[in-house]
């Protein structure tokens, strides 16, 4: 579901959903591995999950990095380049 904590669901968040859910296919498809959607609905409607890899139903989050934030533009310096740094992000996987 593409609502944001208060209820309020934006355009550009929900667009931000489906650029990462739509990348996401493509990997699997250059990867030439197989997957499943039919636990996805209407971008309003709760789904049971993204996509699923082997029955194992997957539910996707996304984080868009804007290099201009102070904050980022700080911790990239740290980095050779912005792959390392993704790269060395820690991710929570359930």
């Amino acid at each position: 579901m593409s609502f944001g904590r208060l209820g309020a669901a934006g355009a550009k968040n929900i667009m931000k959903g489906i650029l990462a859910e739509e990348a996401f296919q493509l990997y699997l498809d250059e990867m030439k591995v197989k997957y499943d959607l039919d636990g996805r609905t209407t971008w309003h409607k709760i789904d049971q999950y993204d996509i699923a890899i082997d029955q194992v139903p997957l539910d996707l989050k996304s984080h868009f990095i804007d290099k201009n934030n102070p904050y980022y533009k700080k911790k990239l310096e740290e980095y050779p380049d912005i792959q390392t740094f993704i790269y060395d992000c820690i991710c929570l996987i359930c």
